[in-house]
């Protein structure tokens, strides 16, 4: 791997990343690689995150108390889903003793000096605790999360058509044919509800159980995307899945600075393409487990 490495906790960082080498993504990172791949090498850095004052960290050599809530639910779905892999090995995870150390002893309304928890991801986290079985719990999450994303969706149709923000992605284009950043970027794009964000919320999603709630805020959370096909995918629209399949096969993907699926290849776009050619290629194994849950 020419620019990837795995540094000496287990973390997949890059040489290209100027700022961290993607210290500060990392627990987004490995959570990904691990929801897609199942594989314990992948996980077993997350471990090391969480310190015995309570704090979760972003990689275990940035010491700054800075983690975000998107960091919280990715780490905290990581221990959820190797909990559940365990036990169907008959394994006593790890994992299980970390969850039960941030939800007795370390959970609390500020996460980190940067961020604090919001009614809705409290409510999430209720629902992650119970296993995602307490209908009272899952059903508080629905009765907030519902109208708040219906509210997001109307917002963000009204700042695409105000602002000319496309509704639509460029799927054909290489990093010969556009320059994002600097040719069509419209700053504008700043004002919506981010695509980073509706991928961790398809995330979120895709782990809860079939459900009344469940349908509805899929079907919300699919109007407010533009053509996405990991958030998609995810949120269970199979029929895009199916269509789009030969077209992945025959064109791959376009490798962005950053990671692919938690953006849009449009005028929202602020970042540029990447040669990728490294031995793990993050955006492509994410899509390969969207492709596959549908045969």
């Amino acid at each position: 791997m020419a620019n990837q490495y795995f540094d000496e906790w287990g973390f997949l960082l890059d040489k290209r990343n100027n700022v961290d080498e993607g210290r500060g993504d990392a627990i987004g990172t490995m959570a990904l690689l691990y929801f897609c791949t199942g594989n314990q090498d992948y996980i077993t850095p997350l471990f090391s995150c969480l310190r015995v004052d309570g704090n979760l960290l972003r990689h275990p050599d940035l010491e700054k108390n800075n983690i975000s809530r998107d960091h919280l639910t990715y780490w905290l779905l990581a221990m959820y889903k190797n909990i559940e892999d365990s036990i169907k090995k008959n394994v006593n995870p790890y994992s299980l003793f970390l969850l039960n150390l941030y939800f007795n002893f370390y959970r609390r309304w500020k996460i980190s000096e940067k961020a604090n928890h919001t009614i809705d991801l409290w409510l999430y986290e209720n629902c992650l605790l119970h296993d995602f079985s307490n209908k009272f719990w899952n059903f508080l999450y629905y009765l907030v999360e519902i109208p708040y994303m219906f509210i997001m969706m109307l917002w963000n149709k009204a700042i695409r058509k105000i602002y000319k923000l496309w509704n639509f992605e460029m799927l054909e284009v290489t990093a010969y044919e556009v320059d994002f950043k600097g040719e069509i970027y419209n700053p504008r794009a700043k004002l919506l509800y981010p695509a980073y964000a509706r991928h961790l919320n398809a995330w979120k999603i895709h782990f809860m159980p079939n459900s009344f709630g469940k349908r509805i805020l899929q079907k919300i959370c699919l109007l407010m995307d533009i053509g996405n096909i990991v958030i998609r995918g995810l949120l269970g629209d199979k029929e895009m899945v199916m269509k789009k399949k030969e077209f992945y096969k025959m064109y791959g993907y376009c490798s962005l600075s950053g990671y692919r699926w938690s953006t849009e290849l449009n005028n929202t776009n602020d970042r540029y393409f990447l040669k990728n050619d490294e031995e793990i290629k993050l955006d492509k194994i994410v899509l390969d487990y969207v492709l596959n849950l549908y045969k």
